[in-house]
C-alpha cells in the first residue's frame, strides 16, 4: 500500500515540476513577444532593408500586433476564470479514464 502511495506522490511531483517548467517557458515566450513590440522601432529599418517592404506595410503589422495583444489582455482573464487549467486537466483525465469516451 505504501509503495502505491509513494508512487502516486512521485507522479504528482513529476507532473507539478513539468507544469512549473511549462509555466516558465510560456512566460518566456510571452515576454519575448512583448519585447518584440517594445523594440519594434529599432527592428523596422533592418526589416525594411531586408524585405524591401514599405514602412506602411510594416506599420500595419505592428498595429495588428498591438490590437491583438490588447484584445487578448481584455478577454484573457474571462477565459482563465471560465476555463481554469485545473478544471480542464481534471476533465481531460476523467475522459481518458472512462472507457465510454473512446
Amino acid at each position: 500500500m505504501s509503495e502505491k502511495v509513494s508512487k502516486s506522490v512521485s507522479e504528482e511531483s513529476k507532473n507539478s515540476r513539468r507544469k512549473q517548467w511549462l509555466t516558465v517557458i510560456a512566460g518566456a515566450i510571452l515576454m519575448l513577444s512583448f519585447g518584440g513590440l517594445y523594440a519594434w522601432s529599432v527592428i523596422v529599418p533592418s526589416l525594411q532593408q531586408f524585405t524591401g517592404a514599405s514602412l506602411t506595410s510594416l506599420s500595419a503589422v505592428f498595429s495588428v500586433a498591438v490590437i491583438s495583444f490588447t484584445i487578448a489582455m481584455v478577454v484573457g482573464p474571462s477565459f482563465y476564470y471560465r476555463f481554469d487549467a485545473s478544471t480542464t486537466t481534471k476533465n481531460f483525465q476523467l475522459n481518458l479514464s472512462s472507457p465510454s469516451s473512446f
